[in-house]
């Protein structure tokens, strides 16, 4: 039988994969206002992917956001907070943005102050 300190990392990681998949949810039906029967409509033989231009392009996503999230991490401590690091900044920035796509922008501000003051 499985202790429970070797369940709480896979708690942690469904966890973190069912609030990605709620959020992805709420930001295509609600912010993007995409339903389900647009999908049904769309007729994807005439699309044609382009892998290279594809993975440029969250290559380039993933760098944007590494570097907003450096620099914010870089802002708390130019105005007296913790020194944080690189990746320590990323995932609490994240962590927080999340708020951007949840109804009130208060929980973004919430979250990034409750997050930063707990490292």
């Amino acid at each position: 039988m499985p202790r429970s300190d070797d369940l709480k990392p896979s708690l942690t990681r469904a966890a973190q994969i069912a609030a990605t998949a709620v959020v992805t949810w709420f930001v295509v039906t609600r912010v993007a206002g995409v339903s389900l029967d647009a999908f049904a409509t769309l007729d994807l033989s005439d699309w044609a992917l382009e892998w290279p231009w594809l993975i440029a392009s969250c290559l380039g996503l993933w760098v944007g956001y590494f570097l907003n999230a450096s620099l914010w991490g870089r802002i708390v401590h130019g105005l007296g907070g913790p020194a944080l690091p690189a990746l320590v900044s990323v995932r609490l920035f994240m962590i927080a943005n999340l708020g951007r796509y949840v109804p009130g922008k208060v929980w973004q501000i919430a979250g990034l102050v409750a997050l930063s003051r707990e490292r």
